[in-house]
């Protein structure tokens, strides 16, 4: 019942491309999962990659399996750390480094868009 009748908008019909676009971008499934961790968790991420430096697709990517690099100066997170069971992760393993969305000026081929509500001082998850 969250996700409803899925993702539309409004001025589709005059906007044809951006509506398609937007689509394309998007799909029912990744938004399906998506909605279900913001109602279970409380938090999001999308996984976003790039195509002639333009956002190609935007895929539903596990929350659990992320945790957030130290922020900057700034209070922003420029990259999340990858790992399937961080359980059981070994010291032998490296986790993967995946930058932030919208962090750089120059957009990486993968980035995550974390998606959370704000909450004064807390930088990194929901308290």
């Amino acid at each position: 019942m969250i996700f409803g009748k899925g993702l539309d908008a409004l001025d589709s019909s005059t906007k044809t491309e951006e509506y398609a676009a937007m689509r394309s971008i998007f799909s029912n499934e990744c938004l399906r999962k998506v909605s279900l961790d913001l109602k279970l968790l409380g938090e999001a991420s999308f996984q976003v990659t790039y195509k002639d430096k333009k956002v190609y697709k935007a895929e539903h990517f596990p929350r659990q399996t992320l945790r957030a690099e130290k922020c900057n100066e700034e209070g922003e997170i420029e990259a999340y750390y990858y790992h399937p069971d961080w359980v059981n992760i070994k010291p032998s393993e490296q986790p993967l480094r995946i930058p932030a969305f919208g962090v750089s000026d120059t957009p990486k081929p993968i980035e995550i868009l974390y998606v959370k509500p704000y909450e004064a001082g807390m930088y990194y998850y929901l308290s």
